[in-house]
């Protein structure tokens, strides 16, 4: 359950994010939908897909998808 309000938690700071920059933009409504995506698309990708995908390369980001699965305490073990 804990992996769940994890990935929850980070996907809803990424689309917080996201609608706040694009809400302070002072366009019309199609250019903040844009700018919205756009920005949601590269966070969600910085923060969930690329460590998913180098997690068994990376040892940084096997910590950081090991933190979101199981918790604990992210870093090495002292």
């Amino acid at each position: 359950m804990i992996a769940y309000k994890r990935f929850a938690l980070i996907s809803f700071l990424i689309k917080f994010f996201s609608l706040f920059i694009s809400s302070s933009l002072k366009d019309n409504i199609f250019v903040s939908l844009l700018t919205f995506l756009i920005i949601m698309v590269v966070l969600y990708s910085i923060m969930i897909i690329i460590p998913f995908y180098f997690r068994r390369k990376i040892n940084i980001f096997n910590q950081y998808y090991t933190w979101i699965e199981k918790g604990g305490r992210f870093g090495s073990k002292r």
